[in-house]
């Protein structure tokens, strides 16, 4: 058990080291201040790291808070300066991705004119709550940063790119990445071996797939037998993104 979560967390890792798989802020960064604390919240297209750089002047942010692993990305500030104004960087270890500011409080103004009671407002009209924001689709990164063994890609094309209608390697490897894309966001079944190789399989298309350790693709074909996916080696898991909530 200890073996399968080191290589899920492997997996995960991967995700936000390979320079293909450059994370962007879909939604954010929003901050929340209460008192004389904040959080920053945001969110990316894929799985990273958090880090938010801080300071009062926008050319020194000397202060760092860093985060858990995921998509959605919050940042609690402790400590903070009432009436001050905070510049900051959300972005991750090796990247800042979106600039921002905040100032904590407001100063409080005299007014020595007495004024009438307001009258009540009315009641807002109902609002159909709106959808969440959904991240906008990525561009597949080339083959030579998806396939595991790019000397393989032809013959696997070749033999297989016909079972979805590919137009040549490269869209062949494209698609064998977004499958696993696609697995990851609706949880489809999939297995991890001892030596951390990756199956996935969706019954309703007959899709089957196998990556590295380090998420590059070893194969993409649909089997001709429907116990194929039972028969490989492995334990069973569901390949999810991290969701830094369950941190």
């Amino acid at each position: 058990m200890n073996l399968l979560r080191h290589l899920i967390a492997c997996f995960s890792l991967w995700l936000t080291a390979t320079g293909a798989f450059a994370a962007e802020i879909t939604a954010g960064p929003e901050v929340e201040v209460k008192g004389t604390t904040a959080v920053v919240r945001w969110t990316t297209d894929v799985t990273c790291g958090t880090v938010l750089k801080y300071g009062t002047n926008p050319n020194n942010l000397n202060h760092r808070e860093e985060g858990a692993l995921g998509q959605k990305h919050e940042v609690l500030l402790n400590g903070l300066t009432d009436g001050q104004t905070y510049f900051f960087t959300a972005g991750t270890s090796k990247k800042a991705l979106k600039n921002g500011q905040f100032t904590v409080g407001k100063p409080a103004k005299a007014d020595p004119v007495p004024r009438a009671a307001p009258k009540p407002a009315p009641p807002p009209a109902e609002k159909a709550a709106p959808e969440p924001a959904k991240p906008a689709p990525r561009e597949a990164p080339p083959a030579k940063a998806t396939w595991g063994d790019l000397s393989s890609l032809r013959d696997h094309f070749n033999r297989h790119g016909r079972d979805f209608g590919s137009t040549s390697p490269e869209h062949y490897a494209r698609q064998a990445w977004e499958f696993l894309q696609r697995a990851m966001e609706e949880g489809l079944p999939a297995k991890v071996d001892e030596d951390g190789v990756i199956r996935v399989y969706e019954a309703k298309t007959k899709s089957f797939a196998a990556y590295n350790r380090d998420g590059t693709t070893k194969t993409f074909f649909k089997p001709q037998r429907p116990d194929y996916f039972r028969d490989q080696p492995g334990k069973i898991i569901r390949l999810k993104r991290p969701d830094p909530a369950q941190n």
